[in-house]
C-alpha cells in the first residue's frame, strides 16, 4: 500500500499529475483544486491512497491526511469507487462536504455523475454518523443552503453567509445569504 508519495511533479494532466521519486512516475488522480495548487517541475508531496480492484488500480492522491481518510470512508458506501468518490471530493472544500451530510443534504452531492438520489441518500446514511459531530445547519438553513447551491452559488461562500444569519424563516434566511452573496462579488 503506498500511503504518501513526495517527489517532483513531471507532467499535469486533466485530472491527474505523473510524479516522480527514486526514478519511477507514479500517476496520481488528484481534485481540480489539489491540481492548481500543483505545478511543473516543482517539489510535491502528497497523502495517498492506492485502490486495487479486479480490472485496475490507481493511486489517488491529498493535500491533507483529513482528506485522504475522508475519501477512504466514501469508498466504503456501496456504489462510490475512486472516479466517484474523488469526483465527490472536488465538489467543494472538506468541511462542507462533511456538513452537506451531517445536515442530510444531498444536493450537493447528486451534482457528481453518476451520483443520484439514491447513491447521495445511501452517502449521507452510511457516513452521517462516521464523520462525527460539526456545526451543522438546521432544517430551515438545510433548505436554504440546497435552494442557494440551485441558484449557483459556492458551497463554501454559501456556508459563510449563512454562519451569522438568524432568522427563522427559510425565504428570510435566503434574501439575507443572498444579499451576503451579492455583496462579495
Amino acid at each position: 500500500m503506498i500511503f504518501s508519495l513526495s517527489g517532483t511533479v513531471e507532467h499535469i494532466g486533466p485530472n491527474y499529475v505523473a510524479i516522480t521519486t527514486g526514478g519511477v512516475g507514479y500517476q496520481v488522480f488528484v481534485t481540480s483544486s489539489a491540481l492548481s495548487e500543483l505545478h511543473l517541475k516543482q517539489p510535491a508531496a502528497l497523502w495517498t491512497s492506492h485502490l486495487i480492484t479486479d480490472s485496475s488500480q490507481a493511486l489517488y492522491g491529498f493535500g491533507t491526511l483529513e482528506e485522504r481518510d475522508f475519501f477512504e470512508q466514501l469508498l466504503t458506501v456501496s456504489g462510490v469507487g475512486g472516479k466517484t468518490a474523488i469526483n465527490i471530493m472536488g465538489l467543494a472544500p472538506l468541511a462542507d462536504l462533511q456538513a452537506a451530510i451531517r445536515s442530510g443534504e444531498p444536493t450537493m452531492l447528486t451534482r457528481v455523475s453518476g451520483v443520484g438520489k439514491k447513491t447521495a441518500q445511501r452517502i449521507i446514511v452510511e457516513l452521517k454518523e462516521k464523520i462525527g459531530s460539526g456545526e451543522a445547519l438546521s432544517a430551515t438553513q438545510g433548505d436554504a443552503f440546497e435552494a442557494l447551491l440551485g441558484l449557483g452559488y459556492n458551497a463554501h461562500d454559501i456556508r459563510e453567509s449563512l454562519r451569522s444569519i438568524s432568522a427563522a424563516e427559510t425565504e428570510q434566511i435566503i434574501k439575507e445569504a443572498l444579499k451576503k452573496l451579492g455583496s462579495q462579488k
